[in-house]
């Protein structure tokens, strides 16, 4: 009985990430990602990120960068806003033992596994396609841009089993979904590529 109790709980699990747009392969969820780098956003895109960044900020200006290399200069100059990087690490804290509650923690950690692996292959080539597209060849860079996919989806679908909401990890993952790189807070501003 155990066994199909454990069956029931990965279904449901995989059922949620699915209907949350969290589940990869088969031309889901990463087909457009880092498809629309450095273009103006559109109206629903603004209010994701509103929603992504009210809990740790609740105003200020939103700048999206046009370039990779705008990018790498961000990243690499000053440190983010610790209110952005303190939220996220609480959250994780918070989220990860309610997930296991309502789904039993292997099935947390095996979806989170999958996830995690299909979401950076994914990224990978996707992030390395855009750069190409921009003539930018920073393989480190690269890295970076997918390595922060792969958080965002995995505090999405952290988010979706943890508490069952539409939450900011899930806005901000809809952000890459659009296209777009969601970057860090600095100084008030938020940056998005």
């Amino acid at each position: 009985m155990p066994c199909s109790a454990g069956k029931e709980r990965r279904a449901d699990a995989a059922l949620l990430l699915r209907e949350r747009g969290l589940l990869f392969g088969q031309g889901l969820a990463g087909d457009t990602m880092f498809s629309s780098l450095g273009l103006p956003l559109s109206d629903q895109e603004v209010r994701e990120i509103g929603q992504y960044r009210r809990p740790f900020m609740a105003e200020g200006e939103v700048k999206v960068l046009h370039s990779w290399l705008a990018v790498s200069d961000l990243l690499s100059s000053a440190p983010e806003d610790m209110h952005q990087a303190d939220f996220e690490a609480a959250e994780r804290r918070r989220l990860r033992p309610l997930a296991d509650a309502a789904f039993g923690a292997s099935t947390v950690l095996e979806s989170l596994s999958d996830l995690v692996m299909r979401v950076s292959d994914q990224s990978m080539t996707a992030a390395a396609q855009a750069a190409a597209r921009s003539g930018f060849a920073d393989a480190a860079m690269i890295r970076v841009a997918s390595g922060a996919a792969t958080e965002a989806a995995y505090m999405a679908a952290l988010e979706a089993l943890g508490d069952g909401g539409d939450g900011p990890f899930q806005a901000r993952f809809r952000l890459y979904q659009a296209g777009h790189w969601p970057l860090i807070l600095r100084d008030g501003v938020f940056y998005v590529f």
